[in-house]
């Protein structure tokens, strides 16, 4: 009797932290095997603030570790469209998330961070061609 009471308040426990938000169910994201061809890949670098907190809804764990030298994190995606969800946090604390829904081409590395100091928007630039994507 004592192992079912145990059980059952087991579960209610992780069913209450799960409908509470307390217990993230999202699947954590794996980046793209090291054999991958360069042309089939991308590099996102969160940087000035900027942490790239989900790629295609699967949580990056290195978004949630505020790195207070490079101020950012780095990812490797598959190329193509892709969502990202980034958060930006500045001297004055958080500023915001935002969601990014791009086609990333592959073999290029991308740099997100806030467009300026006191934009609310965030830039998106491909360093191989220079071409910026404003994101509000």
């Amino acid at each position: 009797m004592r192992r079912r009471r145990s059980a059952i308040a087991s579960i209610l426990a992780v069913a209450c932290l799960t409908v509470t938000g307390c217990l993230d169910v999202r699947t954590a994201y794996r980046e793209p095997l090291a054999t991958a061809p360069a042309n089939e890949t991308v590099t996102l670098t969160g940087r000035e603030g900027v942490y790239i907190q989900e790629i295609n809804g699967a949580k990056v764990e290195s978004g949630y570790v505020i790195n207070p030298t490079e101020r950012g994190n780095t990812v490797k995606i598959g190329a193509g469209r892709s969502v990202v969800t980034v958060s930006v946090t500045g001297s004055d604390g958080y500023r915001g998330q935002w969601r990014v829904n791009l086609d990333f081409e592959g073999g290029h590395d991308y740099v997100i961070a806030p467009e300026g100091r006191n934009s609310p928007n965030i830039l998106v630039t491909d360093k191989k061609t220079g071409k910026q994507v404003v994101i509000n």
